[in-house]
């Protein structure tokens, strides 16, 4: 009997957690492989992922051949949800090794029916390695275990994204091929199996000769899925990110005053010296907003 109650509790409180969570990202369980983590991803609606950046985003491949750097994002959701990440990533074997952690707290569910109050987190640790093949082509692949848990309830699962990525025209113009959220789940919930969709994206990135902006694209699943983004550096120091994307549809109310900037996302990044600063917002609509703030040191000058 104690059984039973102790799985109509689980039930109850994955109901509550799911109706509360899914405002922010429209998915279910293990948020984390689908929301924005940082700065740049958050600005660009999680797209630009055939260019190259420091830290690890969803296409290994373009782990960035830079020195040693260390990065802190905040980002704070709607329904007052918020997670902490920090990223390293080197120099390694020829290679760029890179290596995070972030941490998804959810705060405090209330279960009024049996005057009970829990709380949710999840937690991913993530490792990846790129190198460089025939010079213009490079391979990446990262795996993460992901711990998520509901009061003392948990779930753990593996995942493993793979990337290649070529660039010509003097890196002008680039192409990117990942397969992402290859999941093994060995601790689940409940009895009934969760299943991650596995994504399959195709990226790309343009750079006109004249202008100082990347152009990017990217396309997931099918080509009804996309994300378009901009990056615009009216100097050396001053970076503007913009972003939209397919699922804005998803977000409209049918009134024009109001869904003008549901879905779009933008971004600021300072570089002072080596180091950068970076922040952030999304509209969500009727949903609220996102916002960020990313602090990234070079740490070959310390």
């Amino acid at each position: 009997m104690k059984r039973k109650i102790l799985k109509t509790n689980l039930f109850f409180r994955l109901l509550v957690y799911l109706i509360f969570v899914t405002t922010v990202s429209g998915n279910g369980l293990y948020q984390m492989i689908y929301l924005p983590r940082d700065s740049r991803s958050l600005s660009m609606n999680q797209g630009g992922s055939a260019y190259n950046y420091i830290y690890l985003q969803k296409n290994p491949a373009t782990l960035e051949q830079n020195q040693s750097n260390l990065g802190f994002h905040l980002i704070n959701f709607p329904q007052s949800i918020n997670s902490l990440q920090i990223d390293y990533s080197k120099k390694l074997l020829k290679g760029v090794f890179a290596s995070q952690i972030c941490i998804l707290d959810y705060g405090n569910f209330q279960d009024k029916k049996n005057n009970y109050e829990f709380s949710a987190q999840d937690i991913l640790l993530s490792s990846a390695f790129k190198k460089s093949i025939i010079g213009m082509f490079s391979f990446g692949i990262s795996g993460s275990y992901y711990s998520s848990n509901i009061e003392n309830y948990y779930s753990n699962l593996l995942l493993f994204n793979i990337g290649i990525k070529t660039q010509i025209n003097r890196y002008r113009f680039g192409l990117g091929i990942s397969v992402e959220n290859l999941s093994y789940i060995f601790n689940q919930y409940t009895h009934i199996t969760e299943k991650i969709p596995t994504l399959f994206r195709l990226s790309t990135f343009y750079k006109p000769e004249h202008l100082p902006v990347n152009i990017n694209l990217d396309l997931y699943n099918n080509s009804e899925n996309y994300i378009i983004s901009i990056e615009f550096y009216p100097n050396k120091n001053i970076l503007f990110r913009f972003g939209a994307s397919s699922e804005r549809k998803y977000l409209m109310t049918g009134n024009f005053q109001n869904d003008f900037f549901s879905g779009l996302s933008g971004g600021l990044s300072f570089k002072y010296k080596k180091n950068e600063i970076q922040a952030a917002l999304k509209n969500l609509g009727s949903s609220g907003i996102i916002t960020s703030l990313t602090l990234s040191y070079n740490i070959e000058d310390f």
